[in-house]
């Protein structure tokens, strides 16, 4: 487990410290707040930024931390709000700005590509998902009630969905991701419910509901599933991930309430409105830790990883 607010939390020789404290080089800038993310599995790790208006890319093997966004952009403009962002299997970046009702999309050396999708087709898009398989991208519009489905190219295929309590109806969607059968794992946050559907929106399953047990829901926001289709939930409100079988079924739940002052980097575990989650291939989980200006890496203890990591 670890967390990041900076460049400054890379680890840091004794030598480039000094050199650093002797020539008078500032603190690292940190987030100003932080809401989507999205790992590559191969040591980088984007995050967008509301306020900055751009995505803070965390480079785990250069130890460095750059920005992607401002006065990039090839159509449109620069961001106006990013708030969602996905990679598809040949890494390139796709990033929602509901201010901009648009999807802009990157290479993977970070090019501008081109905006998707228009007024028409999004209403403040959120979280989004690709199946590499279909070769689809599933941005959730979230004042549509509805998911839209683009091709990776960004031509506009369909949508479904609307807003309403009813089976395949929601009601402010926040997010999504695909599980290894080509199923969309919807959060349906204000139904406080998560739903299952099949890649062209026909519904499979529910579970869910909003309540005080250690498995009901508040107020949802950031969804991912795993290699081995356990769902994890963000669950804003309680400030905790809720983990669950592919079934619903409730298996454990992380974190808890910590808030950590700016000059005292504790309580790693513990969230302050998280807002986004993403598991890369590597099974390590990346969480927003959005009102601690960080963002958290657990990793997943499975056969696979212990095969690997063979604890003595």
């Amino acid at each position: 487990m670890a967390a990041y607010w900076s460049e400054d939390d890379f680890p840091m020789t004794a030598r480039k410290r000094l050199l650093d404290i002797t020539t008078g080089v500032e603190q690292a800038p940190g987030f100003d707040k932080p809401w989507g993310i999205a790992s590559n599995g191969e040591g980088k790790v984007y995050i967008t930024d509301t306020n900055l208006g751009g995505v803070v890319i965390f480079d785990m093997n250069k130890q460095k931390v750059t920005l992607l966004g401002q006065g990039q952009m090839s159509q449109g403009g620069p961001f106006h709000a990013p708030v969602g962002i996905t990679l598809d299997g040949n890494g390139n970046i796709y990033v929602s700005d509901p201010r901009r009702n648009r999807v802009y999309s990157f290479t993977k050396d970070e090019t501008p590509r081109k905006a998707i999708g228009d007024d028409k087709t999004l209403n403040w898009p959120v979280g989004m998902a690709v199946d590499d398989a279909l070769g689809r991208l599933y941005v959730v519009s979230g004042r549509n009630h509805n998911i839209a489905v683009f091709d990776l190219e960004g031509k506009y295929i369909t949508s479904f969905g609307q807003r309403g309590g009813g089976d395949g109806e929601f009601n402010f969607p926040t997010d999504l991701d695909v599980d290894s059968h080509g199923n969309l794992v919807v959060a349906d946050s204000m139904n406080a419910r998560v739903q299952v559907l099949d890649s062209a929106g026909k519904f499979i399953r529910k579970f869910g509901q909003r309540g005080d047990r250690p498995e009901d829901f508040k107020i949802i926001k950031g969804i991912a599933v795993s290699r081995e289709d356990n769902i994890f939930v963000v669950d804003s409100a309680t400030e905790k991930i809720l983990v669950f079988n592919n079934e619903g079924e409730p298996l454990t739940s992380i974190g808890g309430t910590a808030v950590v002052a700016e000059t005292m980097r504790l309580s790693p575990g513990g969230f302050l409105i998280p807002q986004d989650i993403d598991i890369d291939k590597n099974d390590a989980v990346y969480v927003v830790d959005s009102m601690n200006k960080r963002f958290q890496i657990f990793q997943v203890i499975n056969e696979e990883w212990l095969k690997s990591h063979p604890i003595e």
